[in-house]
């Protein structure tokens, strides 16, 4: 029920805006808007304290090189964090450099085509294995944030 009135609500949306806008980039571009909005409340990041975020209440770890925080939780946010990122590149038409291998608490991400590397916490996966994985996703963040012209913060984690 929910989705059908969110459906019509968008297809009254593209409505009024291509009536107002007829030009086709421009109501492109809309309809990119609204589906980020949709994937902001499906995959809500929120700030829980200085240099500390949360995606869908899981808290992210500050450092992926000294991981605190339990296995499963860190497993869960990676792999929330890597479908939001192939559904934002999906939705912005963004080509990501390294495939993503979404598969919830065990995605991974594969490294020229060759090496997979895990995004997920696990006692038999190496620290260095997911540390590379780690900065292969913030690599992809950061495709999409250059293609949207927004900055990026240098050494930042995960964009």
């Amino acid at each position: 029920m929910f989705l059908m009135q969110a459906h019509k609500f968008r297809l009254k949306i593209l409505m009024i805006n291509s009536e107002e806008h007829p030009n086709l980039e421009s109501s492109i571009e809309l309809q990119k808007i609204f589906l980020m909005h949709e994937l902001e409340t499906i995959y809500p990041i929120t700030s829980s304290g200085e240099n500390r975020y949360q995606i869908l209440s899981v808290e992210l770890p500050r450092n992926f090189q000294n991981i605190d925080s339990n296995e499963d939780e860190v497993s869960a946010a990676l792999g929330f964090i890597c479908h939001s990122v192939v559904m934002m590149s999906k939705y912005l038409s963004v080509p990501l450099r390294y495939r993503i291998v979404c598969n919830s608490s065990r995605s991974a991400i594969q490294e020229d085509g060759t090496k997979i590397m895990p995004l997920f916490q696990s006692r038999v996966v190496e620290r260095d294995q997911l540390n590379r994985g780690v900065q292969l996703l913030t690599r992809n963040i950061d495709c999409i944030l250059e293609s949207r012209r927004i900055p990026i913060k240098e050494g930042a984690l995960l964009g």
